[in-house]
């Protein structure tokens, strides 16, 4: 609790010193201003030419008397492309894989470009390789930049890190994508009019072989109903033959059970 009162006092302190500081300074936009025992005096910025910078900065407030002077700029770090009370600026540099259309001078600016052909800008602004899909690599993973290069749709994949060589299959997906089973295969850029040939194929091949284990079966179940219906035949031949015999004995007055009469 004690902490926390000394902590909103120094805050407090602390804000009314800047406040007091911010109304009590008379100096310009052009001046530096310094601070000594709570008073203050105005400095006035010096006007440099090009490739030189103000130091310290305009606007600056120091506890200490400061020589105002021009400093020059360092030549792919820092410019100044005008004639005025301002410091060096920073130089734009162009990130990896980034075209560079223009170096940094010290008066003035770089100029950066495109990404390299084969790369992409991210949605961080870095230039990463166009890759190549993986087998179950989706739509939305295609990136566009890639494409408008004359990339095929199995090479303009975002990068991800991953390694697809020797991964094996596990869905069709709506896109075609070139194997990656061995490294050969990756290098040999088969077209695509060979891959829909072959997968078409091998299609054919599945359908035949179902249509002749369907046939077989027919065959071998229609041969097992016929040797049925065959015995059952037979079985009622033997039985009207018997029938038949008995009746002829019955004809010739020979009686099959002799009866004894009580």
């Amino acid at each position: 609790m004690f902490k926390m009162k000394m902590f909103k006092s120094f805050v407090l302190v602390f804000m009314a010193e800047h406040i007091h500081w911010s109304i009590a300074t008379k100096c310009g936009l052009n001046q530096i201003t310094i601070i000594q025992n709570r008073s203050e005096h105005c400095v006035d910025c010096v006007q440099c030419p090009k490739g030189m910078g103000s130091i310290p900065q305009c606007g600056s407030f120091l506890t200490r008397n400061t020589t105002v002077t021009c400093k020059a700029c360092v030549k792919g770090v820092s410019y100044s492309e005008s004639h005025d009370h301002t410091s060096c600026k920073q130089c734009r540099i162009c990130v990896e894989n980034e075209e560079v259309i223009k170096n940094c001078t010290a008066t003035s600016d770089g100029e950066c470009g495109e990404c390299k052909p084969g790369y992409y800008r991210s949605f961080v602004f870095s230039c990463v390789k166009c890759s190549p899909c993986c087998q179950d690599t989706q739509e939305d993973d295609v990136e566009p930049q890639c494409l408008k290069q004359g990339f095929s749709r199995d090479r303009a994949c975002r990068y991800t890190g991953r390694n697809c060589g020797g991964m094996k299959p596990t869905s069709m997906n709506s896109m075609v994508f070139k194997s990656t089973a061995s490294q050969e295969l990756e290098k040999s850029n088969i077209p695509l009019p060979y891959i829909i040939g072959l997968m078409v194929f091998v299609f054919v091949v599945f359908v035949l072989a179902l249509l002749v284990i369907f046939l077989m079966y027919r065959v071998y179940g229609a041969g097992k109903g016929n040797r049925s219906r065959v015995i059952l035949r037979l079985q009622d031949q033997y039985d009207n033959n018997d029938n038949v015999h008995l009746s002829s004995q019955v004809e010739l007055g020979k009686p099959l059970v002799h009866q004894t009469k009580l």
